[in-house]
């Protein structure tokens, strides 16, 4: 009998030892998965992470040699971030620098995200600027010196020197896709390097020079039809090809309201009919 009592608390203990194992490893279990779930969502302090479908999400590449220029590092590479639907592999297997405007070149793509190192270009979809309180700024500047890394201190910008411009290009198709800036909002500096004017310009599609002889237009660069000046002065016709000008410089659909007078070398007075005439051709 004695030797049947002693089993008895034995095998108890045994059962109880191997529910407190069990206990331990549920819990460990518990515990582990919950760490996951951690992770999971939070990520690993320092961890860079990539959320995407495919394996497309970022693509890289570097620049190769004929690329190049003394000033580019060669391990720099391009950095493209976001779906990409119109950039196929193709683009980076076939694309250089020479080969804009055909359909290797950055005309043909039309990136969510896309750095491009030997241009020092980001090229994107669209973008919107947003404040609380203070002003939002979209600033473009340009300093003297030697493109691109060599800033000369010393120096003034040439008067009218083109400051910044947002464009607009033009859409050619086939195998040229995006074509050149055909219209563009241009920042130049003036004669007295603290100030700038503002110029309105459009493409002619025709070869030209400006008024003073002094440059020459292509068809597709965009002319300085309209500046405004430092002190409020609108002018149109300002860069515009005298031999070019057309038939109306201005016209206005509606009334016109002068606080002042009018100078003019000759008034012309028109019927109605051949006012609408006019104005819609």
């Amino acid at each position: 009998m004695n030797g049947v009592n002693a089993t008895v608390p034995q095998k108890r203990n045994e059962r109880e030892s191997k529910r407190g194992d069990m206990t331990l490893f549920w819990k460990t279990l518990i515990v582990l998965t919950f760490l996951l779930e951690v992770v999971h969502v939070f990520g690993i302090p320092g961890e860079i992470k990539t959320y995407a479908q495919a394996g497309e999400f970022v693509r890289t590449r570097l620049l190769s040699r004929q690329e190049l220029d003394p000033t580019v590092d060669p391990y720099r590479m391009f950095l493209m971030i976001g779906e990409n639907a119109t950039v196929p592999d193709s683009f980076f297997l076939n694309y250089t620098r020479n080969k804009g405007s055909t359909q290797h070149g950055i005309n043909m793509v039309a990136p969510d995200f896309l750095y491009d190192p030997a241009s020092r270009k980001v090229l994107f979809r669209s973008a919107v600027l947003r404040e609380v309180n203070d002003i939002s700024e979209l600033r473009l500047g340009r300093a003297p010196g030697d493109y691109p890394n060599e800033i000369d201190f010393n120096r003034l910008l040439p008067p009218f020197s083109i400051v910044g411009q947002v464009g607009f290009e033009s859409w050619q198709g086939g195998r040229r896709g995006y074509g050149a800036l055909t219209a563009a909002i241009q920042g130049a500096a003036t004669a007295d390097p603290r100030l700038n004017m503002l110029y309105l310009a459009t493409a002619t599609g025709k070869s030209g020079r400006s008024p003073d002889g002094s440059s020459e237009y292509q068809p597709d660069k965009p002319v300085p039809h309209v500046a405004l000046h430092p002190g409020g002065t609108l002018d149109i016709g300002y860069g515009t090809d005298p031999s070019q000008r057309p038939r109306f410089t201005t016209k206005i659909r509606g009334h016109l309201i002068v606080d002042g007078a009018v100078y003019a070398q000759r008034c012309v007075e028109l019927p109605p009919s051949t006012i609408r005439a006019e104005i819609n051709r």
